[in-house]
């Protein structure tokens, strides 16, 4: 496909990475084969953690996106706080970087049992259970994105436990279910159409006008509360 594209004389390439960093790596020779051909690559929705060669990229604020959220899960009383991510990429770690931050700020001890790197959806009912029968479960779980987040919810319900009176649930990304979930998801939500903008306004600059400009950005989020962290209770 690269040989195709190059032999096409595309002007410009838009490229998001995969989920696991792990995948990453044939495509530092990727980048490279296109850029020395003066064709201009920017990142959408991830970066590469290894910064080394120089890329241009637009990201959500994944860390302080995940901060707010789980600052404001504190602040309605919950000082022992889950966290469910996935593979390793940029978005993980900073998302993993805000939650840690959070609990820092809010004077919650940062367990490292309430941590949890899983490797497929299929493992989050393994994941419920084990944080359920904890000596000191927690009485929050931020869910790294709202996929998790269902599946997290749908297996509380199979185990008899009430969200929120019993256990809050957060997302992150504010899918389209997100809303519609019983109950609704706390989330935070990414300015994906922004995102798409910018990196395309970036794309054109350095087709046009500066290939050598390779700027970094990340845009707001917003958290979206709704009635999963039990913030309608606290009322």
């Amino acid at each position: 496909y690269v040989d195709r594209l190059l032999e096409q004389r595309v002007d410009g390439v838009l490229l998001d990475l995969p989920v696991d960093e792990a995948q990453s790596g044939p495509l530092h020779e990727i980048i490279r084969r296109f850029e020395s051909e003066r064709i201009p690559v920017v990142l959408v929705q991830k970066r590469f953690l290894d910064e080394s060669q120089p890329m241009a990229y637009v990201v959500a604020d994944n860390y302080g996106g995940t901060f707010q959220c789980v600052e404001h899960l504190c602040q309605l009383g919950h000082l022992r706080v889950a966290g469910l991510f996935d593979q390793p990429n940029s978005g993980t770690v900073e998302r993993m970087e805000g939650y840690r931050g959070a609990l820092l700020k809010c004077g919650a001890a940062f367990r490292s049992d309430l941590l949890i790197n899983f490797s497929a959806i299929e493992d989050c009912p393994r994941v419920v259970d084990y944080f359920l029968d904890l000596p000191s479960p927690p009485t929050a779980i931020f869910c790294i994105h709202d996929l998790v987040a269902r599946e997290v919810i749908h297996h509380l319900h199979k185990r008899g436990i009430k969200v929120p009176e019993q256990m809050a649930v957060a997302g992150f990304d504010d899918l389209k279910f997100s809303r519609y979930l019983l109950p609704p998801l706390t989330t935070v939500r990414q300015p994906l159409e922004q995102i798409g903008r910018e990196a395309m306004r970036i794309l054109i600059q350095r087709m046009t006008v500066d290939f050598d400009l390779r700027p970094h950005v990340r845009l707001e989020t917003e958290l979206i509360v709704r009635e999963s962290c039990g913030a309608q209770l606290k009322r």
